[in-house]
């Protein structure tokens, strides 16, 4: 027995760098958008107060901490390991290895084969017989074993190359995978800790870190029912890891905070109000947008710390350098399909089913991270681009319509002239401003739709202008949301025409202040 095989009977546990390499394994992950903060544990036996722990290349080494189930660390040194392999390449190595193994002996048993086809082709056999008809049956005899003998070992020959082939092609898998893994693991972390109180005998060692090269990104498949109304949301999670090592059996979680680093809330900054007022309702709006767009983040998650929405995944087995695709929740919700349609914004037709705030509020509170969707309409797919859903949301949209579309034409709109002020009101001379629109909506379908046409409406800067507003067919005043409202059904293959028009009288001294 050579040295090496003695050193393990001479020295059992002599440092953890043997027993952490061969025996630690992540036991418990959380995945965030971004990161992991990942556990592992193994049972060592402190070599001259010290214990060795190895880290993948990734790993945050700041973040480390380490409990013991007995004693203390006194002190930790983390040092880079050039060339290194990951545990991870370690084990791919030892399979190609065994692998090649393997393959030396299907080649070996092949060339064997491959003699016996040489011997059974031209056996050296030397006949003889007291008579004609005899010698003729032996001969015959030979010929019928040859050829049993000829179609075995062409049998044996062929599956023994299908086999070399298919070992083959698994050695350069893994090779490949080799490869691949080594560009990010080449430089393991060795962490050396000086403990104290462990007393003697084997302890058990948890340390923890975070990891870059580790997360997991939502992926959505939004359907909804035009019949119906009725949205399916499929949220499955894309989860990936470059550790280094396999994991198997880890204990997985996915927390959908994106805000990990937002230590501090913002600092109150002056708010300085002007002489008139003209900005009150612009800016309280923009607050209401802001509040929809941080209502997420804002919220506490569905679970006790507060720390964000998870998923307990279980026990998962992620390999390394992989992606791997889980299903995390169906959600059903009832709501009302139809169209939107802003014309001076856009001259597309938009899909968008409007949510039933009922049925939202008798369930508990839904709350989506940000991720890629794919969005279908009656089965068809119809848009793909970013999706997200919070406590405050009430409309999911699909994209564009591609059998609408809205030509829109402005009628009139201010001279560019120097201004003429004319008297007559009781402020003074003042000045006339109009604007005028004309949006015609085709639908292309052969069935009617139902069609949500919405329009800014206009704010004054300033208290003393006047500003009239004129519709047609009449629309609804939003006043809380600032906008006004048309709701349409549009007959199949027809057309509608929508009138927008604003006038507004600017006194002389407000125009003069421009």
């Amino acid at each position: 027995m050579n040295m090496p095989r003695l050193l393990p009977a001479i020295f059992p546990l002599l440092c953890l760098a043997l027993a952490v390499q061969a025996e630690a394994r992540p036991v418990s992950a959380t995945l965030y958008p971004f990161g992991a903060m990942i556990s592992e544990e193994a049972e060592a036996v402190p070599a001259d107060g010290r214990i060795t722990l190895s880290l993948p290349a990734g790993a945050d080494a700041g973040t480390l901490a380490v409990t013991l189930s007995r004693g203390g660390v006194l002190s930790r040194t983390v040092t880079q390991l050039p060339g290194t392999a990951s545990p991870a390449v370690q084990t791919l190595q030892k399979e190609a290895d065994a692998l090649r193994d393997s393959i030396s002996l299907k080649s070996s048993e092949l060339a064997s084969v491959s003699a016996m086809r040489s011997f059974w082709s031209q056996p050296p056999y030397s006949l003889s017989a007291p008579s004609l008809e005899m010698l003729n049956g032996l001969m015959e005899k030979l010929s019928q074993d040859s050829a049993q003998q000829m179609a075995s070992i062409s049998k044996k020959e062929s599956r023994l190359r299908s086999e070399i082939r298919g070992m083959e092609r698994q050695a350069s898998a893994l090779d490949a995978r080799i490869r691949t893994l080594g560009k990010k693991n080449a430089d393991v972390q060795e962490c050396v800790l000086t403990v104290d109180g462990t007393g003697s005998g084997p302890i058990v060692v948890r340390w923890s870190y975070w990891l870059d090269d580790a997360g997991w990104k939502p992926q959505y498949r939004v359907a909804a029912d035009s019949s119906t109304g009725k949205v399916r949301i499929c949220m499955q999670a894309a989860l990936s890891q470059e550790s280094g090592m396999d994991w198997n059996g880890v204990e997985l979680t996915l927390a959908s905070t994106n805000r990990l680093h937002s230590v501090q809330p913002p600092a109150l900054r002056p708010w300085v109000i002007g002489q008139t007022s003209y900005d009150a309702a612009p800016r309280a709006m923009l607050a209401k947008s802001a509040g929809r767009a941080n209502a997420e983040a804002a919220l506490p998650a569905s679970s006790a710390d507060a720390a964000g929405l998870t998923w307990a995944l279980g026990s998962t087995n992620l390999p390394a350098s992989s992606t791997v695709t889980r299903l995390v929740g169906l959600h059903e919700l009832e709501g009302t399909f139809s169209r939107i349609l802003r014309p001076r914004q856009s001259e597309d037709v938009w899909m968008y089913a409007a949510l039933d705030e009922d049925a939202l509020a008798a369930k508990p509170a839904l709350l989506l991270p940000a991720g890629q969707a794919s969005f279908l309409v009656d089965g068809r797919e119809t848009a793909r681009g970013p999706f997200s859903f919070g406590p405050s949301d009430r409309d999911i949209f699909f994209g564009i319509d591609q059998l609408m579309k809205a030509e829109v034409v402005q009628t009139s709109v201010q001279d560019d002239a120097p201004p003429a002020f004319f008297g007559g009101d009781e402020s003074g001379s003042s000045r006339v401003e109009q604007w005028s629109w004309v949006s015609t909506i085709h639908n292309g379908h052969d069935k009617a739709v139902s069609l949500r046409v919405e329009e800014a409406a206009p704010i004054a800067r300033d208290t003393e202008v006047k500003i009239s507003v004129s519709t047609s067919p009449k629309a609804r005043l939003e006043s809380e949301k600032s906008r006004y409202v048309w709701e349409l059904s549009l007959p199949a293959r027809e057309k509608t025409e929508l009138r927008y028009e604003v006038k507004a009288v600017i006194p002389e001294r407000t125009w003069k202040k421009r």
